[in-house]
C-alpha cells in the first residue's frame, strides 16, 4: 500500500511540480519588414511553451492577443517585441520593421492610346492653390511609359496637372486632373 502512495506523490510531483521549469520561447514571423502607412501590418506567433503572450508595436501601444495585426499612421522604423509568458518564466523576441510613406505613380496617356513621354507633372495639397496653379508641393516630368512615381508621398488628397507639349505645334496644353 505504501507503494501507492509513493507512485501517486511521485506522478503529482512530476506533474504539477515540473511547471517552474517550463520555459516559453517568444517567436514570431512577419511577412515584410517593410510596409506602407495605412497598410495592416501581421505577425505570426512561433513561440512555444506559452500561456499568455504581451506584445509591443514600437511606439506605446500594448496587445495580448496571440498574434499581432495593427496598421502604423506615421513612417518610421519600429522595434516590434513579443514577450511569451509561462508562470513567472518569460523570453522576449523583437524584430524591426520599417513603415513608409506611400508613394505615387501617375501615368499619363493620349486617347490614341499613347503615353506620353516627358509631361510634366505638378501635385498640389490644396484645391485653391490647383486651380491657380501656385505653390505645387512636387514637380515632376514622366519618363518611359508615360509614368512618374513620387516616393514616399504622405497618404492625403491631392490635386495634380499634367502639362504636355503637341507634336508640331507651339504652346502646351493644360489637362486638368484630380483625386
Amino acid at each position: 500500500m505504501k507503494n501507492v502512495f509513493f507512485l501517486i506523490g511521485f506522478i503529482a510531483i512530476f506533474l504539477f511540480g515540473c511547471d517552474k521549469n517550463i520555459v516559453p520561447i517568444a517567436s514570431f514571423q512577419i511577412f515584410s519588414s517593410t510596409i506602407y502607412v495605412g497598410q495592416e501590418f501581421e505577425a505570426t506567433n512561433l513561440s512555444t511553451n506559452a500561456e499568455s503572450y504581451i506584445w509591443q508595436d514600437g511606439h506605446g501601444m500594448f496587445e495580448t492577443t496571440k498574434d499581432l495585426k495593427y496598421t502604423y499612421h506615421e513612417a518610421g522604423s519600429y522595434s516590434i517585441e513579443l514577450t511569451a509568458i509561462y508562470g513567472d518564466n518569460t523570453d522576449t523576441y523583437s524584430q524591426n520593421v520599417t513603415i513608409l510613406n506611400p508613394s505615387l505613380r501617375i501615368t499619363t496617356q493620349r486617347s490614341t492610346g499613347e503615353f506620353q513621354n516627358g509631361t510634366e507633372i505638378k501635385i498640389y495639397d490644396n484645391y485653391d492653390d490647383f486651380i491657380n496653379s501656385a505653390n505645387a508641393i512636387l514637380i515632376g516630368v514622366t519618363s518611359s511609359g508615360g509614368v512618374k512615381e513620387f516616393s514616399e508621398i504622405n497618404p492625403g488628397k491631392y490635386y495634380y496637372d499634367a502639362i504636355y507639349k503637341i507634336s508640331n505645334t507651339e504652346g502646351w496644353v493644360n489637362w486638368d486632373m484630380n483625386n
